[in-house]
């Protein structure tokens, strides 16, 4: 929605509506900060082989809900439009290997206290 950042996350409002955004990160990490709670959330990826995320934020009071989606498709875009929706295909017998770890961590703000 206009004035509305994919990575600056919203106070919860009555009708919020969602944003989703596709990212192409220099690293495979995505940092959750902020959480009043003195910690932060990070995801970690194999870059290699999800070289995108996603991310979707509905901010609507009593329906908070955040997706960060590591992926190896386009989410928007011509390239969505290529066979398959531009995700790689794998031939019969051929194999593939990705991972993605999530991990509660001190706050950023924290590290250096």
């Amino acid at each position: 929605p206009p004035g509305r950042s994919p990575l600056v996350l919203p106070d919860p409002a009555p009708g919020a509506e969602a944003v989703v955004a596709e990212h192409r990160p220099r690293t495979p990490v995505a940092r959750l900060t902020g959480t009043g709670h003195g910690v932060d959330v990070e995801v970690r990826w194999t870059g290699d082989t999800l070289p995108r995320l996603c991310t979707w934020a509905w901010p609507a009071a009593g329906a908070w809900v955040l997706g960060v989606e590591p992926t190896n498709a386009p989410l928007l875009g011509a390239e969505r439009d290529a066979p398959h929706a531009g995700a790689p295909l794998l031939e019969p017998g051929a194999s593939w290997r990705t991972g993605v770890t999530i991990a509660v961590v001190p706050a950023a703000d924290q590290e250096d206290a």
